[in-house]
């Protein structure tokens, strides 16, 4: 149908112009097709209204053209991804890897309580055989008879604090070393407390070795003489005379034995001691065995410390 238009350049010129279609983009799968534009437009301002309109939309479907591939591509990654969705196989892995941590962590968990548990029964059977054998030590060690307990006194804890009862426990030792038949052990190791109440000076001067053999000897002699040390007494409160000897604080007294020498025979004897504080400790510094005497029932069995 021909239109009339007016002329751009004012001459007056009427001419029939074959209206030109808009170019449709038509589109199919993933392509797009657009209509080829007429030809022969006769460039009037209406015919170049038209052909920019069909220029637009051409643009319009270029730009259409350029966009849709990446939202097409995007869109078929989507959609195949959509298609191919299997949720069997696709949750499979997530819900293996979640089993996967909860079954570590399980075992973890029991590995662990396994082995608390396991130093636990450890803990209570240690402490369960600890206090045993503590039971069974206090039973077998217990010192029932005066050997065992002179041998497990402890004289760096409970050492005797006077004079006279330093003296006390020189008698009972001696006893025990005299009337006792020993072993080897049990006489060493009355030997050692004998010591322990030794001065360093009177250390120094009896070696232990001497002061064994010699003590042997006298044992010997007084078994074959068949004697027996039935009681002994040291001298207290008065008796005992402290004195300061080059500096050194001192004290004298004496200690008395009796024995049975026989059928019916009695004597007694005495030893004088010298002793010297060592370190707060009434040490045996030096002394003098007295002349045996002849002694009474009475006083060989009545005068027990």
């Amino acid at each position: 149908m021909a239109s009339q238009v007016n002329d751009p350049e004012g001459n007056g010129a009427s001419n029939d112009v074959t209206p030109v279609q808009t170019a449709t983009p038509v589109q199919s799968g993933t392509q797009t097709q657009t209509a080829a534009p007429a030809q022969d437009v006769t460039p009037v301002q209406q015919g170049n209204s038209i052909r920019q309109t069909a220029v637009e939309a051409v643009e319009e479907t270029e730009i259409v053209e350029t966009k849709v591939p990446p939202v097409q591509k995007k869109t078929e990654t989507k959609q195949g991804t959509k298609k191919n969705f299997n949720p069997g196989p696709a949750a499979a892995p997530k819900q293996s890897k979640s089993m996967e941590f909860v079954a570590k962590k399980r075992k973890s968990i029991i590995t662990f309580s396994f082995i608390i548990c396991i130093l636990a029964v450890a803990a209570v059977g240690g402490y369960y055989q600890f206090m045993k054998r503590q039971q069974m030590q206090s039973e077998v060690k217990a010192p029932t008879t005066e050997l065992e307990k002179l041998i497990a006194k402890d004289l760096d804890v409970g050492y005797p604090e006077t004079p006279t009862e330093v003296m006390k426990l020189w008698g009972r030792l001696n006893q025990c070393i005299y009337n006792t038949k020993l072993d080897d052990d049990e006489f060493d190791a009355l030997l050692k407390q004998l010591r322990t109440m030794y001065s360093s000076d009177l250390l120094a001067q009896n070696s232990e070795e001497e002061h064994r053999k010699n003590l042997e000897n006298e044992v010997e002699q007084f078994k074959n003489d068949k004697k027996k040390i039935l009681s002994y007494s040291a001298e207290t409160g008065q008796k005992v005379k402290y004195k300061n000897i080059k500096g050194r604080d001192c004290a004298n007294l004496s200690i008395r034995y009796f024995m049975n020498t026989g059928k019916r025979s009695y004597a007694k004897t005495f030893q004088d001691f010298i002793l010297v504080s060592e370190d707060g400790k009434w040490k045996i510094l030096g002394f003098k065995n007295g002349e045996e005497q002849t002694a009474t029932k009475e006083e060989a069995t009545g005068e027990q410390a």
